[in-house]
């Protein structure tokens, strides 16, 4: 027998601090998939000038999501 307590799961994995519902209240598209069309706006924002907390609002991610997406465009 296995026992799990608070520590972890069967696994040996900690349990998470969060959940993705949590996430999703404060940005709704957190976890969904980029579009090609969310690629090209980001990009044109960007050469706008929008800073990375605009660009959190306006797609509704987290700013780390704005930024890691940043870096995937400019090495493609």
């Amino acid at each position: 027998m296995r026992i799990i307590g608070i520590q972890g799961n069967a696994e040996g994995n900690k349990p998470k601090a969060y959940s993705m519902a949590d996430i999703r209240l404060r940005y709704p598209n957190a976890y969904h998939p980029w579009t090609e069309d969310d690629d090209a706006l980001i990009l044109q924002l960007l050469r706008e000038g929008k800073t990375t907390r605009e660009l959190s609002i306006h797609f509704g991610r987290q700013p780390s999501a704005i930024r890691s997406r940043i870096r995937k465009l400019e090495r493609d």
